[in-house]
């Protein structure tokens, strides 16, 4: 799912910020992930965990939000999310090869008839992956959320501490911090 994932948000600034106009979605998936994560029902998830595992919400809120995050699940009912993801149909392909190792692949029809392709050859952040550490970083600092900065730093800095103390304490600080934003938009 994270390739299609990541198709999703090339196909999004291919496309600009119109999801509005957005017809159809069409994404390519591996038929051993087809059956967990594409089933009926999957763009109406009925929890954070089930949207965790559903190709067509998941597309949708990326193609909506530009990123997909922890957040991300906080609200599974958001109409515009479940009415984009309504509109995303999957393609059972075999690509040959294990499912976590397939190509991204989206289509995306608007209304007016124009079409955005968009193709990922293998999910990125893999071991091969030249970009790993910039990639890890952005996804611990999105899903992180307030305080992250200080806890990737202080991850960062494991190879040359004593202790992992100030590890610890940086992520009951930004623990601290996202329970108190989470209260805050209450």
């Amino acid at each position: 799912m994270h390739a299609q994932l990541d198709a999703a948000h090339q196909a999004r600034a291919e496309l600009g910020v119109r999801v509005n106009e957005i017809a159809e979605v069409v994404v390519e998936a591996h038929p051993n992930a087809a059956s967990i994560v594409c089933t009926p029902g999957k763009e109406t998830p009925r929890s954070a965990y089930d949207a965790k595992f559903s190709l067509p919400w998941s597309v949708a809120a990326m193609l909506h939000d530009g990123s997909v995050t922890v957040a991300t699940y906080d609200r599974i009912d958001r109409p515009e999310v479940l009415a984009l993801a309504a509109r995303v149909r999957t393609e059972v392909v075999d690509f040959g090869g294990a499912a976590a190792d397939q190509p991204g692949r989206i289509r995306i029809r608007t209304a007016q008839g124009a079409t955005v392709t968009a193709e990922i050859p293998r999910s990125g952040g893999g071991p091969d992956d030249p970009d790993i550490d910039r990639l890890v970083t952005a996804k611990a600092l999105g899903n992180l959320g307030p305080g992250g900065e200080e806890v990737v730093s202080a991850a960062l800095g494991l190879a040359e501490a004593p202790s992992t103390a100030f590890l610890l304490a940086a992520l009951e600080s930004s623990s601290r911090q996202w329970t108190a934003a989470g209260e805050e938009s209450r």
